[in-house]
């Protein structure tokens, strides 16, 4: 379970981190399998990933490896593991943050709406 994000923290859509990381879409979609089959946990509406700052450091992470995909990957795992492990709880960004047609708060307007919580898997 992520327990690692920030309160107010910004979410990404997989359109807006392969912009903001200089990458096409499916590329940001192949390093996200990437990084699951190695372990990493993401934060998920159903089954579309959500993306916070420090997913998009690892898929920087990843575009600029010299090493295989995988054994990059595995480091990033253990990165994130270990910043788990100080972590106390959950939490997402409030919508009135952003925008109101901002991918952020149609998450949080989902979740809150249907009092379903935040399932990370």
């Amino acid at each position: 379970m992520r327990r690692d994000i920030q309160l107010n923290e910004r979410a990404f859509s997989s359109k807006e981190v392969a912009e903001e990381v200089g990458i096409a879409t499916p590329t940001v979609r192949k390093y996200g399998q990437i990084l699951e089959r190695n372990g990493y946990e993401f934060l998920k509406d159903e089954d579309r990933r959500i993306f916070v700052q420090s997913d998009i450091g690892a898929l920087i992470a990843l575009r600029d490896t010299d090493k295989p995909l995988d054994d990059t990957a595995k480091d990033l795992v253990y990165q994130q593991k270990e910043r788990l492990e100080g972590s106390s709880e959950t939490q997402i960004a409030i919508p009135d943050t952003y925008e109101k047609n901002s991918f952020a708060s149609y998450i949080v307007q989902r979740y809150e709406t249907k009092k379903v919580p935040v399932n990370p898997c």
